[in-house]
């Protein structure tokens, strides 16, 4: 089983984003009254359709949520946003790395523990703008530019890592 941990915040998102004007026009309409604010507004579509166009070129690849979006049992709201902004590969999110809450843990760590629990992993790839990772885990590891997100050019890395 290959599987892409995935982070949101950063990848999916970007200051890029924030700056645009359909963020600005969300933002305008929520500041207003006139839309309910929704945390599945923070989802760039461009960067969903970069996540698509990777999830179709590789079809066996699975996803489990690495981001902080999982906690307080939201992730079943985080695959909702997802598909609101358009991913079209809701089965292929099989779950989610577990929540270490203590200050001496890091993403890495959290990833890890699912890594050993789940033993028929062939290969994995990590996606995430910071680098909180095990120096283990960094030739597995693709560290997203958050002034952009998710690029057609780590999606190469991400291809090169996971074959």
């Amino acid at each position: 089983m290959k599987i892409l941990f995935l982070d949101i915040d950063g990848v999916l998102n970007s200051k890029r984003y924030y700056q645009s004007d359909e963020w600005k026009n969300i933002s305008v309409k929520i500041n207003n009254g006139e839309q309910k604010y929704s945390p599945h507004f923070l989802i760039d579509k461009k960067s969903i359709e970069v996540l698509n166009n990777l999830i179709k070129s590789m079809p066996d690849l699975s996803i489990i949520i690495s981001s902080t979006w999982k906690r307080y049992g939201r992730y079943e709201q985080t695959k909702e946003y997802l598909i609101q902004n358009e991913f079209q590969f809701e089965s292929q999110i099989i779950g989610y790395t577990p929540e270490l809450n203590s200050l001496k843990y890091c993403r890495g760590d959290e990833i890890q523990l699912w890594l050993n629990k789940h033993l028929d992993v062939s290969n994995y790839c990590i996606v995430d703008d910071d680098n909180d990772m095990l120096s283990t885990q960094l030739e597995n590891f693709v560290q997203i530019n958050s002034e952009v997100g998710l690029t057609e050019e780590d999606c190469e890395e991400i291809k090169r890592i996971l074959k």
